[in-house]
């Protein structure tokens, strides 16, 4: 029963860690092409 209640911890946990890295990831990708047209701007009037 250790073993099998452990498992399905593991599977839950990894589920949940899973589901918010891929939010995650879609709301940084947003946030560096933001900061890759923000960059470039102050780069373009100081250069």
């Amino acid at each position: 029963m250790e073993p099998d209640a452990g498992g399905k911890k593991l599977a839950s946990i990894i589920r949940r860690r899973r589901r918010r890295r891929r939010r995650r990831r879609r709301r940084r990708r947003r946030r560096r092409r933001y900061q890759f047209q923000f960059s470039r701007w102050p780069r373009r009037l100081m250069g």
